[in-house]
């Protein structure tokens, strides 16, 4: 939260309005790992991170026009490796009940999801929306064996194809607000993504790791 609390403080200090925030980050672990606030790494840098400095830069935001980008995945319907459908679980977020680096990662990106419906409805006056970028050559999986690392590089796409989308919902005038999109295609999430109640809750979580939003 410190870091959070840092960048606020730089952006701040450099504008005085964000027209548009994109969210992207992204990791992938073979085993379990905490950041040094102790929260599972998966949860801190798919939802932790993007909540806490949306939430830092709200007030920019609104005097800015106000649109928020968070890149998520396909992913989030089913791990790559298993079966899905994936869920939020609250009694396990954490994924200390037996660490799959595949659904932590699925589960998480199902958080960072719900997170942004839940913020379009609570923020209507911002302009939200997600997008899965394509299968994307990076150095994510960097930490799995390299045949892995070298089969899935042969299915995916450059950095370059898959930052078009995203420049694009961060550009374009006219954008799904609240929608979820296939890079340039606005397409239904899962069914899960869609559930209020969860997402409801989710928020109140992570109010309380956090604090209250925006504040």
């Amino acid at each position: 939260m410190a870091r959070v609390e840092r960048v606020a403080k730089e952006v701040a200090a450099s504008v005085k309005t964000v027209d548009t925030l994109v969210n992207n980050a992204g990791v992938m672990l073979p085993d379990r790992r905490t950041s040094d606030e102790g929260f599972e790494l998966n949860f801190a840098v798919h939802h932790l991170a993007p909540w806490s400095v949306t939430g830092a830069l709200l007030p920019l935001l609104r005097r800015g026009d106000g649109r928020v980008v968070n890149v998520n995945s396909e992913g989030h319907r089913a791990p790559l490796r298993g079966g899905g459908p994936v869920r939020v679980d609250f009694g396990d977020l954490q994924s200390e009940r037996g660490y799959d680096p595949f659904m932590a990662y699925s589960r998480t990106k199902l958080a960072n999801l719900m997170f942004g419906y839940e913020l379009h409805r609570r923020h209507p006056e911002l302009t939200v929306v997600a997008l899965h970028p394509g299968m994307v050559r990076t150095n994510l999986g960097r930490e799995f064996p390299r045949v892995q690392v070298a089969l899935m590089g042969a299915l995916s796409a450059s950095a370059e194809h898959g930052a078009a989308p995203v420049a694009a919902l961060a550009a374009e005038k006219d954008v799904r607000n609240g929608g979820y999109y296939n890079r340039f295609t606005p397409i239904s999430s899962s069914p899960e993504s869609y559930d209020t109640a969860v997402a409801g809750r989710l928020w109140e979580v992570t109010e309380g790791l956090r604090g209250r939003f925006g504040s």
